[in-house]
C-alpha cells in the first residue's frame, strides 16, 4: 500500500503532543498550578496525552481504511481503461464490423453477382458436360418414335437448355448460403471474387429469369379463350354455286320450253324443238361445258354429261339437270370435294 501507517502515527503523535503541551500551560495559567505537586502534573499530562494518543489512533485508521479504500478503487479504473483501449487487431475487426454494417443493399446484390458468376464459371465444364449428355438421351429417345431429325435436334436442344437453366437457378439459391458462410470465417479469410466475375453473374441470373419466364409462358400458362372466328362466306362465283345456279337456270328453261311445245309430232313441234336447241346451244352451252370441265378437274365423276353427245351438243334432260345438281351437291364451301 503507498500509504505507511507508522510515519503516519508518529506524525501525528508529535503534532498531537505539541497541542497537548500548549493546552496545559494554557490550563496552568488559568488555573494557578505553578506551584502544583510535580507528580500531580505528570498525572494530568499523562491523561491528556492518553486521550491525544487515541484521538490520534482513531484518525490514523480512518485514514489508513479511506486510503485502502482509494487503492481498491484505482485498479478497478485502470482494468476499465485497459478493456475500452483496443488491441489493434480487434481495432480492425471493429472497423471491418463498421464497414459491414455500412454496406448497402446495392453493395450486398453486387456481391452475391460476383459470387455467383465466379462459382458458375468454376463448375460450368462439368456442367455442360452434364447437360450434353442430358441432350444426347433425349435425342436417342425421341428419334424412336419420331422419324422427323429436325424435330428430335430442337428438341435435344431444348432438353439442354432446361438443364443449364436447372443448374444455374441451383446456383443462385446457394449463392447467399456462400456469402453467409464466408462471413462466418472472416474478412481475412473470406473469398476473393474479381470483379468480372459480376458481370458473368448478371448475364446467369438474366439468363436464368428469362428462359424460364419464357418457357412457363409458353408451355404452362393458362390458355386464353379463343376468338371465335367469323364463318367463312362462300364465294358467290364459287363451283358449287355456280353449278346449283347452271341447273336451276336449265330446270327453269326447260320447264318454260315444255309448257310451251305443241302436242303430237308435226312440223310445227320439230320446228319448236328446233328453236329449244338453238336457244340453248346458244345460252347454255358453253356455261355448261366449261362447268363439267371444272367438274371434272376437282376428280369428280360427270359421266355422259361431258361425253360426246351430251351437253356439248344438246340439251340436258331432267334426270340429267337432276344429275348435275347432285354433282354440286359433292363440294363444300371452299371447293373441296366431299367424299361420302
Amino acid at each position: 500500500m503507498p500509504f505507511d501507517a507508522t510515519s503516519s502515527l508518529i506524525e501525528g503523535s508529535a503534532k498531537g503532543h505539541d497541542r497537548v503541551l500548549r493546552s496545559w500551560e494554557t490550563w496552568r495559567d488559568k488555573a494557578g498550578l505553578r506551584r502544583t505537586a510535580p507528580n500531580a502534573v505528570k498525572a494530568a499530562v499523562k491523561a491528556v496525552l492518553h486521550d491525544e494518543v487515541a484521538t490520534q489512533e482513531k484518525e490514523s485508521k480512518m485514514r489508513i481504511q479511506q486510503a485502502a479504500a482509494a487503492t481498491v478503487k484505482a485498479p478497478v479504473k485502470a482494468e476499465v481503461q485497459g478493456v475500452a483501449e483496443l488491441s489493434p487487431v480487434e481495432a480492425e475487426v471493429t472497423t471491418q464490423e463498421k464497414r459491414t454494417g455500412q454496406q448497402t443493399m446495392l453493395s450486398y446484390y453486387w456481391h452475391f453477382l460476383k459470387r455467383l458468376g465466379d462459382e458458375c464459371n468454376r463448375t460450368w465444364r462439368g456442367e455442360l458436360v452434364a447437360a450434353a449428355l442430358v441432350a444426347a438421351g433425349s435425342y436417342l429417345l425421341i428419334r424412336r418414335v419420331d422419324a422427323v431429325a429436325w424435330t428430335s435436334f430442337k428438341t435435344a436442344g431444348l432438353s439442354t437448355a432446361i438443364a443449364l437453366g436447372c443448374i444455374a437457378l441451383w446456383h443462385v439459391l446457394r449463392t447467399p448460403w456462400l456469402l453467409h458462410k464466408d462471413a462466418l470465417k472472416g474478412g481475412s479469410k473470406s473469398h476473393k471474387v474479381h470483379w468480372a466475375s459480376g458481370f458473368f453473374g448478371i448475364a446467369v441470373l438474366a439468363g436464368t429469369v428469362g428462359g424460364g419466364g419464357w418457357y412457363a409462358t409458353k408451355h404452362f400458362a393458362k390458355p386464353t379463350a379463343q376468338a371465335v372466328a367469323a364463318a367463312y362466306r362462300e364465294p358467290k362465283d364459287s363451283l358449287r354455286r355456280r353449278t346449283v345456279a347452271l341447273a336451276n337456270d336449265l330446270g327453269v328453261f326447260l320447264a318454260e320450253r315444255w309448257a310451251k311445245r305443241p302436242a303430237g309430232h308435226g312440223d310445227d313441234t320439230m320446228k319448236y324443238d328446233q328453236a329449244t336447241y338453238n336457244l340453248y346451244m346458244k345460252l347454255y352451252k358453253a356455261r355448261t361445258v366449261g362447268i363439267l370441265q371444272e367438274l371434272q378437274d376437282k376428280g369428280l365423276d360427270t359421266g355422259l354429261l361431258a361425253a360426246p353427245g351430251g351437253a356439248q351438243s344438246r340439251f340436258l334432260m331432267p334426270d340429267e339437270i337432276r344429275q348435275l345438281r347432285d354433282l354440286a351437291y359433292h363440294l363444300d364451301e371452299k371447293g373441296n370435294v366431299v367424299r361420302f
